[in-house]
Parts: C-alpha cells; structure tokens; sequence
C-alpha cells in the first residue's frame, strides 16, 4: 500500500521549494530595480551637477540650437524670396523671369559681403569662431535687403538710390522693397541692443538677437507694405461704371 504521509510530505517540499525559489527571483528582481534607480538618480546627480559646474557647455548647446533654428529658415526662405520678387521685375518684356531669378542669386553674396562689412564696421565681434556666425548672419541680411531689390530692378542705379538713399518708393513694389528692408535693418539694430547686456542668456550671443531683431523688423514692415499696398491697387484698377 502507497505510503501517503511520505507523498504529501514531498509534495510539501516540492511546493515550498518553489514558492521560496519564486520568493527569492522577486526579491532579487526587486533589488536589481531599486539598484538601477539607485543608479539612475545617481547619474542623473551628476550631469545636473556638471551642467552647473559647466554652465558654458549648456549655453553653447542653446546657441547652436538657435543657429540651426535660424539657418533652416535662412534655407527655406531664400528660393521663396527670390522666385517671389522677380515676378515684379521692372521692363519684364527686356529682362525674363529666369534672368530676373540669377539677378537675385548673384547679389546674395553681394549683398552679403556689404553687411558683413558694415556689422564690422559697427562692432560685430572679429575673429575664426565668429567667422561662420557672421556669414549666416550677412546673408539673411542680403536676402532680407539686397536680393529683392536686385531681382526687380536689377543694376538700375536710380532706382536703388530712390529706394534705399532716398526711401522714396512710387509704386507698389516698391514699397514691398524699400519697408522691409529699412525694417531688418532697423530691427538688427534693436536687437544689438542686449548683446553688451550682463545677464548671461544664450540669445545674447552674436548674432542671435540681432537675427531675431531683423526678422521681427522684416516682417512687421512687410505687412505694412501689404496694407500700404491694398489701397493703391485697389485706387489704379476703379471699378467699371
């Protein structure tokens, strides 16, 4: 006859053999995790404390997180200035729309090498580490001023002087070229403002704010040109009795 008393009694064994193995998989799966937060917090310890130790290391990560954000827009607007403004072309029946759009991109760089040189000449900070800053800077001050101008009215010396020398603009694309650009330029200028400032922000860096100045300048006078703009085509084309 089976010996029941000596199969529940290994049966019990067996159970309480398992439960005790389960028992210690989860107290060492439990202490594994509160190792490795342990761990993490102690890590995360760190680079908090080399953040603050290292306070130059987190603003030069802000600075080129701006000049990403500033050079993408620089990309993205430029064929859209371009193509935009040399559909205005003065004398379209002598000068093409393609001949228009390589008017724009030749005076890019050429506007680009004026401002630059005119920042210089007004305080903008010289040296190699500058050197790449100061480029991006200067051809959104082109596109912004130059580039426009070149694609409408090309290397007509009277109407860049009566645009920008004189700020007197006659038509309606002219006022679509003369406010925006007085306006970046204008803008720059307001943004230059902070850059002495000691508070020690990323967006004081050159030239951050002086880009972010030109473009608020650039496109509030924009708009202003549309409203300036609306009234006189609506004045040129009256409606038909």
């Amino acid at each position: 006859m089976p010996n029941v008393g000596l199969d529940n009694n290994l049966y019990e064994n067996i159970v309480e053999t398992i439960v005790r193995s389960v028992r210690n998989e989860l107290e060492n799966f439990k202490n594994q995790i509160k190792a490795e937060m342990t761990e993490n917090m102690k890590l995360r310890h760190m680079i908090a404390m080399d953040d603050i130790r290292n306070p130059k290391k987190v603003k030069l990560e802000s600075i080129e997180g701006d000049d990403d954000g500033i050079n993408q827009l620089e990309v993205t607007m430029c064929p859209l200035v371009i193509l935009f403004y040399s559909c205005f072309r003065k004398n379209p029946e002598k000068c093409s729309y393609l001949k228009a759009v390589i008017r724009g991109v030749l005076a890019l760089p050429i506007g680009a090498l004026v401002n630059a040189l005119g920042a210089i000449a007004l305080g903008a900070p010289v040296g190699i580490q500058y050197f790449p800053k100061t480029v991006n800077w200067s051809l959104l001050m082109s596109l912004f001023t130059f580039v426009p101008a070149a694609s409408v009215f090309g290397s007509s010396w009277e109407d860049w002087r009566r645009i920008f020398a004189h700020t007197k603009p006659n038509a309606s694309v002219d006022y679509m070229i003369c406010l925006p650009a007085h306006g970046a330029v204008i803008g720059a200028w307001f943004g230059a403002w902070p850059m002495p400032l000691d508070w020690e922000r990323p967006w004081q860096e050159w030239p951050i704010c002086v880009s972010y100045g030109a473009m608020a300048g650039y496109l509030i006078t924009m708009v202003l040109s549309f409203v300036l703009v609306l009234p006189r085509g609506r004045q040129q084309h009256p409606k038909a009795d």
